[in-house]
């Protein structure tokens, strides 16, 4: 048990003690530190959703995900797991992203959120929250609209911006080799700032490459 009397170790074992109805003899250790579980049972690294799972979160592993494109973003500007140096970045320890969930408990409600666009648009739950989450640091208001619009596609005139979004991000899902992370989060940011500035838009595009590539946007 750590400091907290949370049981960070044997849980399967003595579930399975339960169900064969017997008894067993175990040692018991108390007021291992928290943080210390992340190193437990050498034989393979644990991940951040394994510690979220043991914290019995709802949907560790999008909440896991989330949390890791949230942090690579907060040190690449880009929110992609390569970030941007157009290869993968070292995941957080589980210490960061536990300590990050802590301070910013409201990424579970980004992540309930995310099932909606899920559902509606496909493009990872994991990100949708993490969209979500950065979106309403902004503006809660504009972000709920923005990205419940962008899932419903009800009320959507032709200049919307979202509409054009909404009209990408689907054709994407019926291709074989559609956008990357890099590209998708892109278009998300560019419609958003057209949102946001009141602007029309009859296309959305963005280059990331060739010979004039588009600065990656930053949300306003």
């Amino acid at each position: 048990y750590d400091t907290r009397g949370r049981l960070r170790q044997g849980q399967h074992r003595l579930w399975a003690i339960s169900e064969a109805d017997t008894a067993a003899s175990f040692v018991l250790i108390r007021g291992m530190a928290p943080e210390a579980f992340a190193v437990l049972d050498t034989g393979g690294p644990r991940r951040l959703r394994d510690a979220l799972y043991v914290q019995r979160e709802e949907s560790p592993g999008t909440l896991a995900a989330a949390i890791t494109l949230i942090l690579i973003y907060g040190r690449s500007e880009v929110l992609d797991k390569r970030g941007g140096f157009g290869r993968h970045q070292s995941a957080p320890t589980i210490t960061d992203g536990v300590r990050w969930l802590a301070n910013n408990p409201s990424i579970r409600e980004s992540v309930t959120f995310s099932s909606h666009l899920q559902r509606a648009i496909h493009g990872g739950r994991g990100r949708w929250a993490a969209v979500h989450w950065l979106l309403t640091q902004i503006d809660v208001e504009d972000a709920s609209f923005f990205l419940s619009t962008l899932a419903s596609g009800e009320g959507l005139e032709a200049g919307a911006p979202i509409l054009q979004l909404r009209r990408r991000l689907i054709d994407n899902i019926h291709v074989i080799m559609g956008l990357t992370g890099r590209e998708y989060t892109a278009l998300i940011f560019k419609a958003w700032n057209l949102f946001r500035e009141g602007s029309r838009a009859y296309s959305l595009r963005w280059r990331g490459g060739g010979a004039s590539p588009e600065v990656y946007p930053q949300p306003i």
